[in-house]
């Protein structure tokens, strides 16, 4: 019975005859019909449909299953709508995004179904992050404004830079050996008394020195309700 409750707060319609005539999840999918798990997989999964103020729209994890976000009811609000974003695919009716780009793009297309214009509010948890993110990104670039985004467990994505790569000040360089510094076999051996000061510390060399520059990292910026 426990089961049976938490997978219809889920949207799983499921009665108790059919858990015990198949108690594995294959025999279970089979006896259900389609339209019991279709809304449950859907791209955009209504979690509260109802409510005055703009809703928020959470992207999934790793899983590709927006049903985490289920006990998010129970704390938010009652007047914020909330939906999630789920991996198309999940039903087998179509095929996986090809990148991250890709599916912030369908995902951004879904959530204007319900929110034409914003200001939008957007969650992503671990991988979803990423890709909430990626969906801010081209709201911006559409002139919509982001109101939130809020990042869970996860950072934003740094750009690397590529190999062999360097900025104006050789930031990708190696630095250039010191024309000046003698081979290591070429030295000749000095003598304590030379190599320390009157102090009795290690002498301060007044050589030139050549410091590697380290150079700025693209980032990417990100605003947290």
């Amino acid at each position: 019975m426990r089961l049976v409750a938490r997978l219809r707060e889920r949207g799983v319609n499921v009665a108790v005859r059919d858990l015990f005539a198949a108690p594995t999840v294959a025999g279970l999918t089979k006896r259900m019909s389609l339209s019991s798990v279709q809304d449950a997989l859907d791209v955009l999964l209504p979690i509260r449909a109802e409510g005055t103020r703009p809703p928020f729209f959470c992207v999934h994890p790793a899983g590709g299953l927006g049903w985490c976000y289920m006990p998010l009811a129970h704390s938010v609000p009652d007047d914020i709508p909330l939906y999630g974003l789920q991996a198309r695919g999940l039903d087998g009716a179509g095929g996986l995004a090809g990148s991250v780009r890709e599916m912030a793009a369908d995902y951004v297309a879904q959530l204007r179904t319900v929110q034409e214009t914003g200001p939008y509010h957007l969650l992503g948890w671990s991988f979803g992050a990423t890709v909430a993110h990626e969906m801010a990104v081209q709201l911006r670039e559409a002139g919509e404004e982001v109101a939130a985004l809020v990042v869970l467990d996860a950072f934003p994505p740094v750009a690397k830079p590529e190999d062999g790569d360097a900025d104006a000040d050789g930031a990708a360089r190696e630095p250039e050996p010191d024309a000046e510094a003698e081979p290591e076999r070429d030295r000749k051996p000095t003598s304590t008394a030379s190599s320390r000061s009157s102090a009795g510390r290690p002498a301060t060399s007044s050589g030139p020195h050549r410091k590697r520059s380290t150079g700025p990292w693209p980032a990417c910026s990100t605003t947290t309700a």
